[in-house]
């Protein structure tokens, strides 16, 4: 029988989902990946913005990794306001570096790039959009050719 609920909003994130809709185990175990991925992608996150900083100065990587470590404390600590506006602006430029990289590859294939060659479809035809991979010829080498890529693609998706 159907139950009505189901359909009741819950509070919580999809932790409290899955306790209601599946198994307390299923959320206890969804707590502890949610807790591990945050452990895990933070230092990452600041590390690789340490390294991109280290591009233009030559400041030892601790200290960068530190700034930015006590800048996201900080950005956690002050009022919903601030944090809301921080992330409404953050989303803000994030939609318009990728209007501007969309429209600067535009530029680029149509030939308005540094040396003023016209890109255009050339690649479609030469070498065709199935390559073979690591000289297999044939059928397997464009599925092998395809599947680089689109592994590939799918974590940088995710």
């Amino acid at each position: 029988m159907f139950s009505l609920s189901a359909l009741l909003p819950l509070s919580g994130a999809i932790i409290r989902h899955a306790e209601h809709f599946v198994d307390p185990a299923l959320s206890f175990a969804q707590g502890w990946n949610s807790i591990y991925s945050s452990m895990v992608s933070l230092p990452a996150e600041l590390v690789a913005a340490a390294v991109i900083v280290q591009f233009w100065s030559t400041i030892n990587s601790a200290v960068w990794i530190t700034v930015f470590g006590l800048l996201l404390v900080a950005a956690n600590l002050l009022f919903i306001r601030v944090y809301g506006e921080m992330e409404f602006t953050f989303a803000s430029l994030k939609i318009m570096l990728i209007i501007g990289l969309n429209l600067m590859a535009l530029v680029i294939v149509c030939g308005g790039g540094p040396d003023g060659h016209t890109y255009g479809f050339q690649y479609w035809h030469k070498p065709g959009p199935f390559v073979e991979y690591l000289g297999y010829q044939g059928s397997l080498g464009h599925f092998m050719g395809f599947w680089t890529t689109f592994s590939n693609a799918v974590y940088a998706y995710s």
